[in-house]
């Protein structure tokens, strides 16, 4: 994703959000998987972990994977969808033959 990343900021992903990238190396993830590292974020990230992603990512570069991510959970996409004014029909998460998402329980 071109131009996520905002100017001055670091890379690589901070010690205090390894424990969102459990499956994966988290020092593969950046540069090159911001989507991903974003999606895990709004799915599972607490306060810390989503400032941290405000002042490293784009508002465009978050809403465009509030828009687009398949992976979102269905509590996840709605909230953020509401935090970044986008209409539930265009959340691709939301779409019901869409939707591969993990339920976080009840949606």
């Amino acid at each position: 994703m071109p131009g996520v990343v905002r100017v001055g900021v670091g890379h690589g992903l901070p010690d205090f959000l390894t424990p969102l990238f459990w499956d994966v190396d988290p020092a593969s993830l950046l540069p090159g998987h911001e989507s991903f590292v974003i999606e895990r974020i709004l799915n599972y990230g607490d306060i810390p972990a989503i400032r941290w992603m405000w002042q490293r990512f784009s508002d465009d570069a978050v809403t465009a994977v509030v828009r687009n991510s398949r992976r979102l959970t269905r509590k996840a996409a709605t909230f953020w969808a509401l935090v970044y004014d986008v209409s539930p029909g265009e959340v691709r998460s939301l779409a019901k033959e869409e939707w591969t998402g993990v339920s976080a329980g009840r949606s």
